[in-house]
């Protein structure tokens, strides 16, 4: 994601010291790390689980896998409802 940001940066601020680029670079990393780990938290609590519980819930639903228990379904169900909502 850094680097992404720094070849961004470098395309629109040739004219800029190559020292700014890295600080844009650091800038932009940390607004759109602290966005994510927002909107995780947002979502993990919207289903009533952590980050490893919220990880396993998505990749469950991206194999098309139904959980058997019904706590679970729930949960699968709310994060549905949360990421289309």
């Amino acid at each position: 994601m850094f680097l992404l940001g720094l070849g961004v940066t470098a395309l629109f601020r040739r004219d800029e010291h190559p020292a700014v680029w890295v600080l844009h670079s650091a800038l932009y990393t940390g607004i759109a790390m602290t966005f994510l780990a927002v909107q995780r938290r947002r979502a993990a609590r919207a289903v009533g689980t952590d980050a490893g519980g919220l990880a396993d819930l998505n990749r469950r639903i991206r194999h098309r896998e139904m959980p058997q228990v019904t706590e679970e379904r729930a949960a699968v169900r709310r994060l549905v409802a949360e990421q289309l909502g």
